[in-house]
């Protein structure tokens, strides 16, 4: 499935979108990296958050007013772990 969608994105999106972009997989999950902010929208709607490897990423704003991605740990593995140890 992953070649798959490589080559879609190789094919599709990268002849289209400037800036540096890259795909990350790691298991199950999947990551486009855009260097650029224009490169990150579809259709002028992004979104919000996203849970990765335990973590819920979310969009966020810098000091200086620039687009950065933030990341704190997802509630879902959060609650998992606390139930946890309770049984513990």
């Amino acid at each position: 499935m992953y070649y798959v969608l490589i080559k879609w994105f190789d094919i599709k999106i990268r002849p289209r979108a400037r800036g540096y972009m890259e795909i990350v997989n790691c298991a199950d999950d999947l990551v486009i990296l855009f260097s650029m902010e224009k490169g990150s929208r579809r259709k002028d709607k992004r979104i919000e958050t996203f849970d990765f490897l335990g973590f819920t990423h979310y969009c966020s704003t810098s000091k200086k007013g620039k687009f950065r991605v933030k990341l704190k740990t997802s509630r879902k593995k959060f609650k998992q772990k606390v139930q946890e140890y309770k049984v513990w």
